[in-house]
């Protein structure tokens, strides 16, 4: 072993360099500090996403979708109602959308006419308002209808109007018959006949002013 070492020295241990080793590190270190300036500069710049979890990290963020389709809703002030002139847009940009499509050989339907009346306003939507008006106007009237108490109904119109009829008819009969009567009223008899036909003429007054009620009620 000594002659193996005289034969071949060992080679001679270098000592290490301090000082260059930590310039060497200090270089590394600032050039690890400007990269990640570098990236969070970037970053910075980029809009932040929306956190995920991992079953939806290779789903799109819907952020910037909603954004852009909540810029189409009605500002506030403005209400949801669609005015007249924007339904009549729509109209028109629906038919030249899929006017193409119909079954005139392949030809544009031809624009729509909104017919208006003298205040402006379009002939449909004044059918619709007196549509409207009649409805409720029926449903009111519906609604103030009179009931019949227990034990009484109330007669139908054409019924009531028929019967009117006939007890006018009686009136003038009955008006007549008193006329006829003599001038002077002397004898019992004269004066029971006289007495029956005042009576009845009362009595024909009476049902002509119920039956020319709005709303006649009899027992039934």
């Amino acid at each position: 072993e000594g002659a193996n070492e005289l034969l071949r020295p060992r080679a001679p241990v270098q000592l290490r360099n301090h000082a260059k080793e930590n310039v060497r590190l200090m270089r590394e270190k600032e050039r690890q500090m400007r990269g990640k300036q570098i990236m969070e500069s970037q970053a910075a710049q980029l809009p932040k996403e929306v956190f995920k979890l991992r079953q939806f990290s290779e789903a799109k963020s819907r952020l910037f979708h909603d954004v852009k389709s909540n810029s189409n809703l009605p500002r506030p002030g403005q209400g949801g109602d669609m005015c007249v002139a924007d339904f009549e847009a729509e109209v028109e940009e629906l038919i030249r959308k899929h006017g193409k499509e119909g079954k005139d050989g392949g030809k544009p339907l031809p624009k729509q006419a909104f017919v208006k009346d003298a205040d402006n306003c379009p002939a449909y939507i004044r059918k619709m308002k007196e549509a409207k008006a009649d409805e409720e106007e029926r449903a009111e009237a519906e609604h103030n209808k009179p009931r019949a108490p227990p034990g009484f109904r109330i007669l139908p119109a054409q019924e009531v109007k028929e019967t009117l009829t006939l007890l006018n008819a009686k009136h003038v009969e009955l008006e007549k018959e008193f006329q006829r009567l003599p001038l002077k009223i002397e004898t019992d008899g004269q004066k029971r006949r006289q007495t029956a036909v005042l009576d009845k003429i009362d009595a024909s007054s009476k049902a002509i002013a119920l039956f020319s009620r709005p709303t006649v009620m009899v027992e039934g």
